[in-house]
Protein backbone atom coordinates (compact mmCIF):
# COMPACT_ATOMS: atom_id res chain seq x y z
CA UNK A 1 0.00 0.00 0.00
CA UNK A 2 1.25 3.28 -1.05
CA UNK A 3 2.10 5.62 1.67
CA UNK A 4 0.58 8.86 0.06
CA UNK A 5 -2.65 10.65 1.92
CA UNK A 6 -4.06 13.26 -0.03
CA UNK A 7 -1.85 15.33 2.42
CA UNK A 8 0.84 14.25 1.04
CA UNK A 9 0.59 14.62 -2.50
CA UNK A 10 -0.62 17.94 -2.40
CA UNK A 11 2.20 18.97 -0.33
CA UNK A 12 4.44 17.43 -3.34
CA UNK A 13 2.18 19.40 -5.99
CA UNK A 14 3.14 22.44 -4.06
CA UNK A 15 6.64 22.51 -4.57
CA UNK A 16 5.85 22.49 -8.52
CA UNK A 17 3.05 25.67 -7.97
CA UNK A 18 6.10 27.94 -9.90
CA UNK A 19 7.33 25.38 -11.91
CA UNK A 20 4.35 24.40 -13.64
CA UNK A 21 2.46 25.94 -16.01
CA UNK A 22 -0.93 27.65 -13.99
CA UNK A 23 -3.13 25.32 -16.52
CA UNK A 24 -1.22 22.32 -15.87
CA UNK A 25 -1.02 23.00 -11.87
CA UNK A 26 -4.74 23.21 -11.67
CA UNK A 27 -5.20 20.17 -13.44
CA UNK A 28 -2.54 17.97 -11.58
CA UNK A 29 -4.54 19.19 -8.10
CA UNK A 30 -7.98 18.42 -9.91
CA UNK A 31 -6.97 14.79 -10.29
CA UNK A 32 -4.76 14.04 -7.12
CA UNK A 33 -6.02 16.12 -4.37
CA UNK A 34 -8.63 13.93 -3.35
CA UNK A 35 -5.68 10.77 -3.09
CA UNK A 36 -5.77 7.61 -4.58
CA UNK A 37 -8.47 5.89 -3.22
CA UNK A 38 -10.88 5.95 -6.67
CA UNK A 39 -8.01 4.76 -9.03
CA UNK A 40 -7.47 1.64 -6.75
CA UNK A 41 -11.47 1.10 -6.06
CA UNK A 42 -11.39 1.50 -10.45
CA UNK A 43 -8.63 -0.42 -10.74
CA UNK A 44 -10.10 -3.18 -8.50
CA UNK A 45 -13.11 -3.09 -10.28
CA UNK A 46 -11.91 -3.75 -13.53
CA UNK A 47 -9.40 -6.61 -13.02
CA UNK A 48 -5.94 -4.88 -12.95
CA UNK A 49 -4.50 -6.15 -9.80
CA UNK A 50 -1.97 -8.98 -9.32
CA UNK A 51 -0.21 -8.28 -12.09
CA UNK A 52 3.34 -8.68 -12.77
CA UNK A 53 4.56 -5.76 -15.18
CA UNK A 54 2.15 -2.81 -15.53
CA UNK A 55 2.59 -0.58 -18.53
CA UNK A 56 0.80 2.88 -18.16
CA UNK A 57 0.24 4.45 -21.44
CA UNK A 58 -0.01 8.35 -21.32
CA UNK A 59 0.47 8.56 -17.32
CA UNK A 60 0.10 11.73 -17.31
CA UNK A 61 0.76 13.38 -13.42
CA UNK A 62 0.77 9.61 -12.38
CA UNK A 63 -2.75 9.20 -10.73
CA UNK A 64 -3.01 5.66 -11.91
CA UNK A 65 0.40 4.67 -11.99
CA UNK A 66 0.81 5.56 -8.35
CA UNK A 67 -2.67 3.20 -7.54
CA UNK A 68 -1.06 0.39 -10.33
CA UNK A 69 1.84 0.38 -8.12
CA UNK A 70 0.25 -0.23 -4.94
CA UNK A 71 -1.94 -3.36 -6.62
CA UNK A 72 0.54 -4.76 -8.95
CA UNK A 73 4.28 -6.06 -9.22
CA UNK A 74 5.74 -3.33 -10.83
CA UNK A 75 4.63 -0.16 -13.15
CA UNK A 76 6.57 1.55 -16.24
CA UNK A 77 4.62 4.99 -16.63
CA UNK A 78 5.27 6.51 -20.23
CA UNK A 79 4.34 10.08 -21.44
CA UNK A 80 5.27 13.00 -24.28
CA UNK A 81 4.79 15.73 -21.51
CA UNK A 82 8.30 15.89 -19.88
CA UNK A 83 6.73 17.99 -16.70
CA UNK A 84 4.38 15.42 -16.06
CA UNK A 85 6.38 13.06 -15.53
CA UNK A 86 9.03 15.13 -13.46
CA UNK A 87 5.92 15.47 -11.30
CA UNK A 88 5.18 11.59 -11.31
CA UNK A 89 8.68 10.78 -10.13
CA UNK A 90 8.86 12.91 -6.95
CA UNK A 91 5.24 11.66 -6.29
CA UNK A 92 6.79 7.85 -6.55
CA UNK A 93 9.78 8.79 -4.85
CA UNK A 94 7.84 9.84 -1.87
CA UNK A 95 6.17 6.76 -1.98
CA UNK A 96 8.33 4.45 -2.25
CA UNK A 97 6.65 3.00 -4.91
CA UNK A 98 7.84 0.84 -8.44
CA UNK A 99 7.55 2.92 -10.73
CA UNK A 100 9.77 3.65 -13.61
CA UNK A 101 9.59 6.87 -16.24
CA UNK A 102 10.19 7.31 -19.73
CA UNK A 103 9.80 9.99 -22.14
CA UNK A 104 8.11 7.91 -25.03
CA UNK A 105 5.21 8.12 -27.69
CA UNK A 106 2.17 5.36 -27.97
CA UNK A 107 3.09 5.31 -31.01
CA UNK A 108 6.88 4.44 -30.68
CA UNK A 109 7.04 2.49 -27.09
CA UNK A 110 10.84 1.73 -26.03
CA UNK A 111 9.95 -1.64 -25.21
CA UNK A 112 10.33 -5.35 -26.35
CA UNK A 113 7.33 -7.46 -27.96
CA UNK A 114 5.49 -8.77 -24.77
CA UNK A 115 7.33 -7.05 -22.17
CA UNK A 116 3.95 -6.66 -20.26
CA UNK A 117 1.24 -8.36 -18.33
CA UNK A 118 -1.18 -5.57 -18.53
CA UNK A 119 -1.53 -2.14 -20.09
CA UNK A 120 -3.42 0.62 -18.66
CA UNK A 121 -4.36 3.32 -21.22
CA UNK A 122 -6.40 6.22 -19.85
CA UNK A 123 -7.94 9.74 -21.57
CA UNK A 124 -4.36 9.19 -24.00
CA UNK A 125 -5.37 6.97 -26.77
CA UNK A 126 -7.78 9.54 -28.57
CA UNK A 127 -4.95 12.12 -28.66
CA UNK A 128 -2.48 10.25 -30.78
CA UNK A 129 -2.80 8.10 -34.13
CA UNK A 130 -4.83 5.81 -32.88
CA UNK A 131 -4.60 2.88 -35.02
CA UNK A 132 -0.92 3.21 -34.56
CA UNK A 133 -1.31 3.05 -30.92
CA UNK A 134 -3.28 0.65 -30.67
CA UNK A 135 -0.81 -2.10 -32.69
CA UNK A 136 1.97 -0.84 -30.31
CA UNK A 137 0.09 -1.35 -27.17
CA UNK A 138 -0.47 -4.56 -28.71
CA UNK A 139 2.86 -5.18 -29.36
CA UNK A 140 4.20 -4.89 -26.01
CA UNK A 141 1.32 -7.52 -24.37
CA UNK A 142 2.24 -10.45 -23.82
CA UNK A 143 -0.29 -13.50 -24.75
CA UNK A 144 -3.15 -13.12 -21.89
CA UNK A 145 -2.13 -9.71 -20.89
CA UNK A 146 -4.74 -7.47 -20.26
CA UNK A 147 -5.53 -4.43 -21.70
CA UNK A 148 -7.89 -1.25 -21.00
CA UNK A 149 -8.36 1.71 -22.88
CA UNK A 150 -11.37 4.59 -22.86
CA UNK A 151 -12.25 7.40 -25.34
CA UNK A 152 -15.05 9.53 -26.30
CA UNK A 153 -18.05 9.44 -28.27
CA UNK A 154 -19.58 11.51 -30.48
CA UNK A 155 -21.59 12.77 -27.77
CA UNK A 156 -19.11 13.59 -25.74
CA UNK A 157 -18.02 16.30 -27.96
CA UNK A 158 -21.56 17.32 -28.29
CA UNK A 159 -21.73 18.05 -24.59
CA UNK A 160 -18.35 19.66 -24.78
CA UNK A 161 -19.50 22.23 -27.86
CA UNK A 162 -22.90 23.23 -25.99
CA UNK A 163 -21.54 23.71 -21.93
CA UNK A 164 -18.10 24.51 -22.46
CA UNK A 165 -16.53 23.01 -19.23
CA UNK A 166 -13.28 24.96 -18.03
CA UNK A 167 -13.70 27.36 -20.67
CA UNK A 168 -11.00 30.06 -19.47
CA UNK A 169 -9.10 32.66 -21.46
CA UNK A 170 -6.48 30.57 -22.16
CA UNK A 171 -8.35 27.67 -22.92
CA UNK A 172 -11.42 27.58 -25.69
CA UNK A 173 -13.05 23.87 -24.97
CA UNK A 174 -15.03 24.30 -28.70
CA UNK A 175 -11.51 24.17 -30.57
CA UNK A 176 -11.06 21.02 -29.21
CA UNK A 177 -14.47 19.78 -30.68
CA UNK A 178 -13.56 20.97 -33.62
CA UNK A 179 -10.52 19.59 -33.75
CA UNK A 180 -11.67 16.34 -32.88
CA UNK A 181 -13.51 15.82 -36.43
CA UNK A 182 -11.32 16.97 -38.20
CA UNK A 183 -8.38 14.48 -36.75
CA UNK A 184 -10.98 11.59 -37.36
CA UNK A 185 -11.46 13.14 -40.93
CA UNK A 186 -7.65 13.33 -41.34
CA UNK A 187 -6.88 9.87 -39.65
CA UNK A 188 -8.97 7.83 -41.91
CA UNK A 189 -7.61 9.53 -45.08
CA UNK A 190 -4.60 8.50 -43.20
CA UNK A 191 -3.16 12.02 -42.92
CA UNK A 192 -1.29 13.11 -40.24
CA UNK A 193 -3.04 14.80 -37.29
CA UNK A 194 -3.41 18.13 -35.75
CA UNK A 195 -1.19 17.68 -32.74
CA UNK A 196 -3.06 20.33 -30.54
CA UNK A 197 -6.35 18.09 -30.73
CA UNK A 198 -8.46 14.93 -29.71
CA UNK A 199 -9.72 12.11 -32.40
CA UNK A 200 -13.32 11.34 -31.88
CA UNK A 201 -13.10 7.12 -31.97
CA UNK A 202 -15.85 5.56 -33.27
CA UNK A 203 -16.65 2.14 -30.36
CA UNK A 204 -17.32 0.10 -33.40
CA UNK A 205 -13.98 0.97 -34.88
CA UNK A 206 -12.09 0.33 -31.83
CA UNK A 207 -13.67 -2.90 -31.35
CA UNK A 208 -13.30 -3.89 -35.19
CA UNK A 209 -9.44 -2.64 -34.48
CA UNK A 210 -8.89 -5.05 -31.35
CA UNK A 211 -10.26 -7.89 -33.29
CA UNK A 212 -8.50 -7.66 -35.66
CA UNK A 213 -5.13 -7.62 -33.40
CA UNK A 214 -5.85 -10.85 -32.07
CA UNK A 215 -7.47 -9.77 -29.25
CA UNK A 216 -10.26 -11.69 -27.20
CA UNK A 217 -12.93 -11.16 -23.92
CA UNK A 218 -13.39 -7.76 -25.70
CA UNK A 219 -16.32 -5.76 -22.96
CA UNK A 220 -17.26 -2.29 -24.12
CA UNK A 221 -19.57 -0.42 -21.32
CA UNK A 222 -19.23 3.40 -20.19
CA UNK A 223 -16.36 4.88 -18.80
CA UNK A 224 -16.20 3.72 -14.74
CA UNK A 225 -18.93 0.84 -15.63
CA UNK A 226 -17.19 -2.47 -16.72
CA UNK A 227 -16.36 -4.55 -13.89
CA UNK A 228 -14.88 -8.43 -12.83
CA UNK A 229 -17.18 -10.76 -12.08
CA UNK A 230 -16.22 -11.08 -8.31
CA UNK A 231 -17.10 -7.04 -7.82
CA UNK A 232 -19.54 -6.51 -5.90
CA UNK A 233 -19.77 -2.46 -5.36
CA UNK A 234 -21.53 0.14 -7.57
CA UNK A 235 -19.69 1.80 -10.47
CA UNK A 236 -18.14 5.32 -9.63
CA UNK A 237 -17.54 6.81 -13.17
CA UNK A 238 -16.02 9.77 -13.75
CA UNK A 239 -17.98 11.19 -17.12
CA UNK A 240 -21.43 9.96 -18.45
CA UNK A 241 -21.95 6.90 -20.56
CA UNK A 242 -24.49 8.85 -22.86
CA UNK A 243 -24.81 12.60 -23.81
CA UNK A 244 -27.64 14.15 -26.17
CA UNK A 245 -28.46 10.39 -26.73
CA UNK A 246 -25.54 9.66 -28.40
CA UNK A 247 -21.98 7.70 -26.60
CA UNK A 248 -20.28 10.09 -23.85
CA UNK A 249 -17.04 8.37 -22.65
CA UNK A 250 -16.73 4.71 -23.45
CA UNK A 251 -14.28 1.80 -22.02
CA UNK A 252 -13.02 -1.24 -23.20
CA UNK A 253 -11.43 -4.34 -21.82
CA UNK A 254 -9.84 -7.10 -24.13
CA UNK A 255 -7.91 -10.22 -23.47
CA UNK A 256 -4.38 -10.53 -25.48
Amino acid sequence: MLKNSSEDIIAVLGRFSGVLEPGSYDFAMRVLRAGLGIYRQRLCQCGFVGLGRVLDAGCGFGQWSLALASLNQSVDSIDIASDRLMVLRELALQAGADVRTNYASLTALPYKDASFDGVFCYGALFCTPWRRSLRELARVLKPGGKLYVNANGIGYYIHRWRSRPNKSDAFDPSRTVGLAFTNAWRHAQGLELDPAGQVLIDPDELGAMLSELGFRDILRGGEGTLSVPEWDQPPAPFFPSECHGEVGVYEMLAVR
